[in-house]
């Protein structure tokens, strides 16, 4: 009598990668999880990794390492920047991203545009280093060693 042994693999889903997006939407690949600081987007159904954290302290590893996603590649200006100046820029940032000729560049060179405000990703630090401790910065360092 032989036994059945399910199969167990590991699929990495790259941008552009080797999965569908229709295979993902058609329910003909279920992804078990998602690596991803913030939900909902193309994969609506798929849990984040940060759902399956225990504690408030694997929460908030899960939201300072995964912060870096959701800032990209922020643009910053040095500190004591006037307010005006910084709203200007943030304005200037804001229109080139709704500018249909900019968009339309970067659907043709398949580019994805995901813009997230200024005022969200200086929330986002500051939340980040107000409740960030010690203790879980050295182990998130650890981790990245």
């Amino acid at each position: 009598m032989t036994t059945h042994q399910p199969r167990r693999a590991i699929v990495a889903a790259t941008e552009g990668g080797i999965i569908s997006r229709s295979e993902i939407s058609d329910s003909q690949i279920v992804l078990p999880l998602r690596v991803a600081a913030i939900g909902g987007g193309d994969l609506p159904d798929t849990p984040l990794i940060s759902d399956y954290a225990k504690t408030d302290e694997e929460r908030q590893i899960f939201k300072v390492a995964l912060a870096r996603q959701v800032m990209a590649w922020p643009f910053a200006a040095p500190p004591g920047t006037p307010v005006e100046r910084v709203a200007a820029l943030r304005r200037a940032f804001d229109e080139t991203l709704r500018d249909r000729e900019y968009l339309a560049e970067a659907e043709r060179l398949n580019l994805e545009i995901t813009p997230v405000s200024g005022e969200h990703i200086q929330s986002l630090i500051a939340d980040i280093y107000q409740t960030t401790s010690a203790e879980i910065s050295a182990k998130i360092g650890a981790m990245l060693k």
